[in-house]
């Protein structure tokens, strides 16, 4: 596994600044951006899930489910990913579920954006099988922002 960082304050600021620096080089970092998002959300997603009252229809979990199944189609295609990417764990609940839901639909809009930034790369860079991974990366993407905002991004 590549390098883990644990933050153990409120889970917006830092999951803003991830976004944000994510994005501002986001040609840079690529898929392997995208890797460190969708785990810092689903990490986040999956502990919400542990408690009943933040997660009582099983949005959170089912959402843990969409970004796993997003990280396993990322490391198939790219068998390294996890060791070169950076991986946050935003720590503990701060105890507002609505701010904890904000802060993850945050964090997979920023992923929704490098992936755009990686399929707009130049032209003739990317294989079918690159793109078909990437449309299935906005689709598992697009689910778990809906499950856990209520809303499509």
């Amino acid at each position: 596994m590549g390098r883990w960082v644990c933050v153990t304050e409120n889970w917006d600021g830092p999951a803003r600044v991830m976004v944000q620096r994510l994005l501002a080089d986001a040609s840079v970092h690529g898929l392997t951006g995208v890797w460190s998002l969708a785990k810092a959300a689903q990490r986040a997603t999956l502990r919400l899930a542990l408690d009943p009252a933040a997660d009582p229809d099983l949005s959170m979990t089912h959402a843990g489910m969409d970004l796993g199944e997003l990280l396993e189609e990322l490391e198939w295609s790219h068998p390294g990913i996890a060791t070169c990417a950076v991986a946050v764990d935003l720590g503990g609940p701060p105890g507002d579920p609505v701010a904890c839901r904000e802060a993850i639909a945050a964090l997979l809009m920023g992923a929704l954006h490098v992936t755009a930034a990686v399929l707009r790369g130049p032209a003739g860079e990317s294989s079918t099988a690159e793109v078909l991974m990437l449309a299935r990366a906005v689709h598992l993407l697009t689910a778990a922002h809906q499950r856990v905002s209520g809303r499509l991004p």
